[in-house]
């Protein structure tokens, strides 16, 4: 870099002088991070890519010297929740966005703070009731008051 100089004869035999004012450009470096979602490809900058790692690619600047683009690319993996719950027939289970009152598997499929996928999978039993048969006998007149019934007519009560 700097000014240089040499001195020539011309075809005549008289001095040339030539000046050259030399200036060497650096390269231009760029650094990028980003972060992307599981299934999704980062194709900025020239880049092609979809899983996490350190990425360079070399380009040329406008004067046709080096511009080096260094990316650090995360790929960020879906949150997955597992939940066991709980519930009695004729309940419905509304905890964690879930409306459902069906045993089985139920999965939500929802987004986090930077957009990925949040899945959630619930293993929801359903408790059948307990059902008790009892049978008793009493005579004309008198009220049958055990296990929380209160009757003195025959035939089948149910509480």
């Amino acid at each position: 870099a700097g000014l240089h100089t040499q001195t020539l004869q011309t075809i005549k035999g008289c001095d040339s002088i030539v000046n050259l004012t030399l200036t060497v450009n650096q390269p231009a470096f760029t650094n990028l991070v980003a972060e992307i979602c599981q299934g999704e490809t980062y194709t900025l900058n020239g880049f092609n890519e979809d899983e996490t790692g350190f990425y360079t690619q070399t380009l040329q600047t406008a004067k046709g010297c080096d511009s080096i683009v260094n990316l650090t690319l995360t790929v960020n993996q879906p949150a997955v929740t597992n939940l066991t719950a709980e519930i009695c027939q004729g309940v419905t289970y509304t905890d964690n966005g879930f409306n459902v009152s069906t045993a089985g598997l139920h999965t939500q499929t929802l987004q986090t703070a930077k957009g990925c996928d949040s899945i959630v999978n619930l293993t929801l039993t359903v408790n059948q009731p307990a059902i008790t048969n009892l049978t008793a006998e009493i005579c004309q007149g008198e009220t049958y008051t055990l296990n929380g019934f209160n009757v003195s007519t025959a035939g089948l009560h149910t509480q």
